[in-house]
């Protein structure tokens, strides 16, 4: 008994003695616990406003940098290679593209025997060398064509298009300068997107024409002899006489002003037209204009101005439209009416195309003349995109007698990057009617386009 109360008062002893230590290394560690914590997490405001300051002095540094860049001429500027040379502003007001056309040929055409005196002939030739410059000033609205055509023989003929054209909305437009006559639809699509080599015998036949007339002096010499020339001054003893000469000179291409537009989400295309009348680079040298009008309606699609489906349309294109122009005549002061309507369909590389041409010549002196003039074509791809094969009549027929001409033609082209490269080739058979009878010429032709 005596041993277990001292066991007892023992125990109790060591226990009251190791309570306070305990609770006292207890309390330390509690302490350095929660100073530990509180050291941590002011650490962590630390790091995040440090974080903060230096994505500020990122951001500033990236501003300063952004306006210094502003300020650099050359990021106000693009350029590049899009179907031609273009460079262009930031903001898209100014641009400019340049652009080169080739079509080096090769003809060959065996004359009839009806044409007495003419021998078959084979040539190579430059048919076209374009240089050209598009784009737009100040506005995205304010746009701009120039062109040079190197393969023209007379400098006048060099200058092709020259204009400027104002949007004021997509249907009212005003394009002032040298241009296109907006009349016959294959004269108005470019040399580069035909589908045969070159256009119809009617297209070229029904373009509008001025008169240059030429005054030769004829010098009689006392002997009998003669000098002709012009502006010439004969001698003594000579005797004085004139001559003039009016040669009729076809163009598609004149100097004034057209109103046109797209209306009706684009359906229905319209041109109205001032022109002198006169041709290319050349002055109107009295008070008489050419007018012309254009109406084109797209039943389905847009059709474009590109004579090939060489783009395989996935949806089918139909177009119909009408047209007319009136001039009075230098020199002969004959009134020129003309006429014409046209219609054009595409469909998964297939494409025909047809226009019908109709003008009166009212002289002061003679007969009133009526002419006609057509073409149809047509053409297939039998390798989408690629290989094409085409055809097309066409026939003017002129008022009188032993006037009228025909031409009939096949061709085949390949197209390696669509119109910008190809080959086209087609072969003619081309009756001609004279007095001596119906010349009946055969021709080929061989024409390789590279634009770029």
């Amino acid at each position: 008994m005596k041993k277990l109360i001292a066991s007892v008062c023992t125990l109790s002893f060591v226990l009251g003695f190791a309570a306070p230590s305990f609770a006292a290394t207890h309390k330390r560690k509690h302490h350095r616990a929660k100073t530990g914590s509180s050291s941590s997490l002011q650490q962590q405001v630390t790091d995040l406003k440090q974080n903060q300051k230096s994505l500020e002095k990122k951001v500033e540094d990236q501003g300063e940098y952004i306006e210094k860049q502003k300020g650099n001429w050359s990021n106000k500027f693009e350029g590049g290679w899009k179907k031609g040379l273009y460079f262009q502003t930031a903001d898209g007001k100014y641009s400019t593209k340049f652009r080169i056309r080739l079509q080096p040929q090769f003809a060959y055409t065996s004359a009839s025997k009806a044409k007495e005196g003419k021998d078959d002939q084979s040539t190579f030739r430059i048919r076209r060398a374009k240089l050209s410059w598009e784009g737009n000033l100040f506005s995205k609205n304010f746009d701009y064509k120039l062109q040079l055509s190197l393969a023209n023989s007379d400098f006048k003929d060099v200058l092709e298009d020259a204009y400027v054209n104002y949007k004021f909305f997509d249907a009212l437009r005003i394009q002032f300068g040298q241009e296109k006559i907006q009349y016959d639809r294959q004269e108005i699509t470019s040399s580069g997107r035909l589908e045969l080599v070159d256009r119809s015998l009617a297209a070229d036949e029904f373009r509008f024409s001025s008169i240059d007339s030429t005054t030769n002096t004829i010098c009689t010499l006392p002997g009998g002899g003669t000098v002709t020339g012009s502006g010439i001054t004969c001698g003594a003893g000579a005797t004085t006489s004139t001559s003039t000469t009016n040669t009729t000179r076809r163009f598609h291409y004149d100097t004034g002003a057209i109103l046109w537009g797209n209306a009706f989400d684009r359906k229905l295309e319209y041109y109205l037209g001032v022109m002198n009348g006169t041709g290319l680079n050349r002055l109107d040298l009295n008070n008489r204009f050419l007018y012309t009008g254009r109406a084109v309606y797209n039943i389905l699609g847009n059709y474009g101005y590109s004579e090939s489906d060489v783009e395989y349309s996935e949806h089918p294109s139909l177009f119909v439209g009408a047209s007319g122009g009136w001039k009075k005549q230098e020199v002969t002061n004959a009134h020129i009416t003309q006429a014409g309507a046209e219609l054009g369909f595409k469909y998964k590389g297939a494409s025909l195309q047809g226009e019908y041409f109709l003008r009166k010549t009212n002289p002061t002196s003679t007969a009133n003349t009526t002419d006609h003039g057509y073409y149809v074509q047509a053409g297939y791809f039998v390798i989408p995109k690629h290989l094409e094969l085409a055809a097309r009549a066409s026939q003017v027929i002129l008022d009188g007698a032993n006037n009228n001409k025909g031409e009939y033609m096949g061709g085949i082209n390949y197209y390696f990057l669509g119109h910008d490269l190809k080959i086209q080739t087609d072969f003619s058979y081309l009756p001609n009617q004279t007095a001596s009878g119906t010349a009946k010429d055969f021709r080929g032709r061989l024409q390789v386009q590279a634009w770029f």
